[in-house]
This record gives C-alpha cells, sequence and structure tokens, in this order.
C-alpha cells in the first residue's frame, strides 16, 4: 500500500470559511473504499468520488468513522492519527477496493464533505476471504503543514 497522498484541494479548503475541526471529541473523520481511481488534483469531495465507493457485507459506502484520533504538534506540523481500521470478512462483502480515501463530514453531510487525503492500493482487495486490516503507518496518517 502506497503512503496517504494529501488532496490537493483539501490545503484550500482548511484555509477557506469551513475548516475540518480534527479536534479528537468534535471531528466526524470517515474512511471509505474506492473501486477505481480518481484524480487527486480535481476531485475535492466525497459527492465527486462516492459513485466509486464499494460497499457489502460488513461494509457500508460511506465507509466507518475513524477512532482513537489524535492530533499532536510534531517538526512545525500538526500530525493527525487514528486507531487502525478492520473491515470483518464474511462471503457478501467486497472485492474490488482498490483507493482508500479520507473524509470529513461536516455537519452530518457526507456529500459535501472535503477530501483529506487517499491511498492507492497495489491491487485490489476485498473482505470476501477474511478479514481486512488498514494498517496506518507508525509515524501518523498525515501532517497538516
Amino acid at each position: 500500500m502506497a503512503s496517504f497522498l494529501m488532496i490537493n484541494r483539501f490545503k484550500f479548503f482548511q484555509l477557506a470559511d469551513q475548516p475540518v475541526n480534527f479536534d479528537a471529541t468534535g471531528s466526524s473523520i470517515r474512511l471509505a473504499v474506492l473501486s477505481g481511481k480518481f484524480d487527486y488534483s480535481t476531485e475535492s469531495t466525497w459527492a465527486s468520488v462516492r459513485a466509486l465507493s464499494v460497499s457489502g457485507g460488513n461494509w457500508s459506502q460511506e465507509g466507518v468513522l475513524l477512532t482513537s484520533k489524535t492530533l499532536a504538534a510534531s517538526n512545525q506540523a500538526w500530525r493527525f492519527d487514528a486507531a487502525d481500521v478492520v473491515i470483518s470478512g464474511t462471503a457478501t462483502g467486497f472485492s474490488d477496493g482498490l483507493v482508500i480515501v479520507v473524509y470529513a463530514s461536516i455537519g452530518g453531510t457526507p456529500a459535501s464533505a472535503p477530501l483529506i487525503c487517499a491511498a492507492t492500493a497495489d491491487s485490489t482487495f476485498g473482505n470476501t476471504g477474511g478479514n481486512v486490516t488498514i494498517q496506518f503507518d507508525s509515524q501518523g496518517l498525515f501532517d497538516l503543514q
């Protein structure tokens, strides 16, 4: 799995009038799985990539809320981290996952939620053959500088 890359438009969004609140108790940061690649430089909201989102047994199209979130200062940047995500295996699951996206659901409206970062897998994956663990880097999920 490649490293997570920050979505270009997200940095602009943070400076606009609706910045994402990364506070561990107040944020609604979600992780979803897509079945196809998208343009990191132009796509900016959940609505723009939702049609690519996979779903199936034990997995919702909107993905899951990240848990155990932390935001800490590190080397003149803010480092965001969260608990790894385990997708339980099931015969009725999905088998065409390719991209993992992280987005911020603002005001409970996923459609307008900004994409934060994404990572593309080396090959497709799914939970039809067993559990899938999405393990974040030990140094955190991403940095905001």
